[in-house]
């Protein structure tokens, strides 16, 4: 069967390469964004990235030299192409020591040189960077982002729905612990999601998630407190 094409744009490229990087050790890899400078596209403390999705010809040696001085301040220097290494560049990363990956559309990345497979193997990749696993975490992201994105007007409504049933006396009780218990459960339902993710949330969604969880459990709470004194009165 052919594998599912999944880097279809330079931005997914990107995205690719940082968590190639993260499945390398380098957990705090994230994409540099629009307007970077010196041809960096992924940061990380100990290295940098560029990558390169559609390029005209094979990657040359200016390129790699580029991304070396770029990296004056890292350990590592890594390079992602699509396309393939001219020989002049190869023989420049293996004598500076900068790591040349290619990767395809269907999220394969694979070491061209030295230096890129000795990092592969240190880091123990074979089996972490496969591109189904690219894709579980692309997955997971975009599921994360989702409920993010629509938390707060689920939120709204289920007070909105829950303040319209105090009004009306005796059933809030009733009311007030069906919507704890949908609280709850989606309380748990993010906390698998956020467990299940792996590494693969960048910092925002993983402090919008974190805060749903907690606004969540407050809410709860209060309303426990209220089921509780309605059912002493």
């Amino acid at each position: 069967m052919q594998a599912r094409v999944v880097v279809d744009t330079w931005e997914e490229a990107e995205r690719l390469a940082a968590w190639h990087m993260k499945s390398l050790g380098f957990a705090d890899a994230a994409v540099t964004g629009a307007g970077n400078d010196g041809g960096i596209d992924v940061r990380s403390a100990q290295a940098v990235a560029q990558v390169k999705y559609y390029a005209q010809a094979p990657v040359g040696a200016p390129a790699v030299q580029q991304l070396r001085g770029a990296a004056y301040d890292r350990q590592w220097a890594i390079f992602y192409s699509l396309s393939p290494y001219t020989a002049a560049a190869s023989d420049f990363a293996d004598s500076a020591g900068v790591a040349l990956f290619s990767y395809d559309l269907a999220g394969n990345v694979a070491a061209v040189n030295g230096p890129a497979k000795s990092l592969a193997a240190t880091a123990g990749v074979d089996e972490a960077a496969r591109p189904e696993i690219f894709e579980l975490h692309r997955s997971v992201q975009g599921s994360v982002q989702s409920m993010v994105d629509r938390e707060p007007a689920v939120m709204r409504r289920i007070l909105e729905f829950a303040a319209r049933a105090r009004q009306e006396g005796g059933h809030w009780a009733v009311v007030a612990q069906q919507v704890i218990d949908i609280l709850s459960e989606n309380s748990k339902s993010l906390q698998y999601l956020l467990a299940s993710s792996n590494g693969s949330v960048d910092s925002a969604l993983l402090e919008s998630l974190e805060a749903i969880i907690l606004s969540n459990r407050r809410a709860a709470s209060m309303l426990s407190i209220d089921v509780d004194r309605i059912s002493r009165a």
